[in-house]
């Protein structure tokens, strides 16, 4: 530094050339220190606080409010967007911007709408969830129903593959191909109803309310039967259920029908392995216990229904007007090496008395000559019921397994394809793959699907009969009375309908989506 100017020399407060008098060699002086001295000032003490803090210090009066505001705001950005069925007679864009609470451009943007119209030819339309936080749609499912926009969609594909313009031509093309074609061999429904179906409600947990209550067969309607039913199809007669506990369960199904108030009072102090009867008021219903098929009763009372059907007396009311034997779970229980032997023993003997193969008769014969024909049989075999085997007892576990059910379930099928026996198929498919079906024991099933297997039967007796007498609205069509049409008016509607299709100018390139 110039000594000469002092004032510079106090301005540089680093440099290494002293001008005062120093114990350092040549001058120097001491360097400077590596951190700026503390400042006395109370906001230099403040900030250099701040800066060594973790987070910086909140907006808010509390960072439990920060916090909670954060969450919020995370929750808002990760709303998705929410699917809305469209009802054709009642949304339009201003009525769902309405309801949603979002801008009508949102929604007109969001699914790519360039005019208010367009929305009648849109099945579902996306609520933007940038607008609507509810997450919930108030339009979560197809109007008409999941099932029936699956049909549609199989008919609309099929119609652009065969170049079909009109819905309703597509529409009757199919009708004719199902009655006159897949529906030759079945055209009242009756096997159907027998041997298919499907549950429209199965449950998702166990004891659901309002679940197992609509069993569908395919191609026709299935009624629940009532006390009123029951006695207008079977006024003086009766109907009888012999085997074991799974036909027991059926009685008392039966009976609650009838009178459930009485049905539950005689349940409670009814013996178990006893013969059971109920009083239905006009209808007299029957248990005769008999898990091995071989009881005297039995015979007596198939023999009985039996000579009803030769017409060898008339007195029919000494004979049930509804049989359905169930048995064969205490075979698989009680009996280790010849269980399949016996169990076969009792079906060969029950088989030339209820089959219905007698040339002239068909396995499934059609309802009306059925409800006409005075002999007519109608007595059923149940399947052996499959368990659910994960929850049986141990005791149970060890001797009713898959290796023993299936095996009479098999030889059943081969009867019923060679006698005609009537075997009601569709009670095993009511269980199937439905763990929610059954109760606590894994043997029986719940109260609700005993009810829809009582109505399989009951549909089976006595839809022909109640529907000419009630006429219009057809609310029972499986194995109901509809006549046959003529062949005359049959070759018209083929004709008209091929015609039909023609005259659209279409291309036959693949069946119709059944």
């Amino acid at each position: 530094m110039n000594a000469d100017h002092p004032p510079e020399s106090n301005k540089c407060p680093f440099c290494q050339i002293s001008s005062d008098p120093t114990p350092l060699p040549q001058g120097l002086r001491d360097p400077p220190a590596y951190s700026p001295p503390p400042s006395p000032r109370p906001a230099r003490a403040t900030l250099a606080y701040a800066l060594e803090a973790e987070d910086p210090p909140a907006y808010c009066a509390s960072k439990n409010e920060a916090d909670n505001d954060k969450g919020e705001q995370t929750v808002d950005e990760l709303a998705g967007d929410v699917l809305h069925f469209i009802n054709p007679g009642q949304d339009t864009i201003s009525s769902l911007a309405l309801r949603y609470a979002v801008p009508p451009n949102a929604l007109r943007k969001k699914n790519n709408l360039y005019a208010d119209h367009l929305i009648a030819a849109r099945k579902a339309i996306l609520i933007p969830g940038e607008f609507y936080k509810g997450g919930v749609s108030l339009s979560p499912q197809p109007i008409d129903g999941e099932e029936e926009e699956l049909r549609k969609s199989k008919i609309r594909r099929w119609m652009v593959t065969c170049k079909v313009s009109d819905y309703n031509i597509a529409i009757l093309y199919c009708v004719v191909y199902r009655q006159y074609w897949l529906d030759a061999d079945d055209h009242y429904k009756c096997r159907a109803l027998l041997t298919r179906g499907h549950w429209l409600d199965p449950p998702t947990e166990p004891y659901l309310s309002h679940s197992f209550e609509n069993w569908q067969p395919p191609g026709c309607l299935m009624h629940e039967y009532t006390g009123k039913d029951i006695r207008t199809c079977l006024a003086g007669q009766n109907i009888l259920y012999i085997g074991d506990s799974t036909a027991r369960q059926l009685f008392w199904a039966t009976a609650k029908k009838l009178n459930a108030t009485a049905a539950d009072e005689e349940m409670r102090g009814a013996d178990r392995h006893k013969d059971l009867t109920f009083d239905g008021e006009g209808v007299m219903v029957e248990f005769i216990w008999d898990p091995f098929l071989n009881s005297s009763s039995l015979r007596r009372e198939v023999l009985s229904h039996a000579d009803i059907r030769t017409h060898k007396h008339n007195k029919a009311d000494q004979a049930a007007g509804l049989i359905t034997i169930g048995a064969g779970l205490w075979y698989a229980r009680h009996f280790e090496s010849d269980w399949l032997d016996r169990f076969r023993s009792s079906v060969d003997g029950l088989a030339p008395l209820l089959s219905v193969k007698n040339g002239a008769e068909s396995a499934i014969p059609s309802p009306i000559s059925s409800m006409i024909r005075s002999g007519a049989l109608h007595a059923y075999l149940a399947p052996v019921q499959v368990p659910l085997y994960d929850v049986l007892s141990p005791s149970r576990a060890s001797s009713m397994t898959p290796e023993k059910i299936n095996p009479m379930n098999e030889y059943l099928y081969n009867v019923s394809q060679n006698s005609g026996v009537k075997v009601i198929w569709s009670q095993l498919l009511m269980t199937r793959n439905h763990e929610f079906a059954y109760e606590e024991s894994g043997l029986h099933v719940v109260e609700s699907v005993a009810s829809r297997r009582v109505d399989v039967v009951l549909n089976m007796r006595c839809n022909a009969e109640l529907s000419l007498k009630q006429g219009y609205p057809f609310d029972k069509t499986c194995c109901s009375a509809y006549e046959r049409a003529s062949p005359s008016w049959t070759w018209y509607l083929v004709v008209s309908s091929f015609s039909l299709l023609l005259l659209a100018g279409l291309g036959m390139h693949s069946m119709p989506p059944f």
